[in-house]
């Protein structure tokens, strides 16, 4: 994957400014509310074993699972 954004820090009220640096290595800050799927999708943290995803949902291959697959993935567990 080479289009992620890895998060530095949150700031401001609530925490809710996301500071990263996206695909290009450019420090960009921007509300958590403007973020639309995709771009939380993108959005990684350096953990202690590397690069880790901050999307809850992860397919077996460890990258985020798509929204339109849960409902698959709900109706087989039922």
């Amino acid at each position: 994957m080479n289009d992620i954004w890895v998060l530095e820090k949150r700031s401001g009220r609530q925490r809710s400014i996301l500071h990263f640096w996206d695909e290009n290595g450019q420090s960009v800050q921007r509300p958590l509310s403007s973020l639309d799927v995709e771009d939380r999708q993108r959005l990684f943290v350096e953990g202690d074993g590397g690069l880790e995803p901050l999307w809850l949902w992860l397919s077996q291959d460890g990258r985020p699972f798509q929204p339109h697959s849960w409902e698959a993935v709900y109706r087989a567990a039922s």
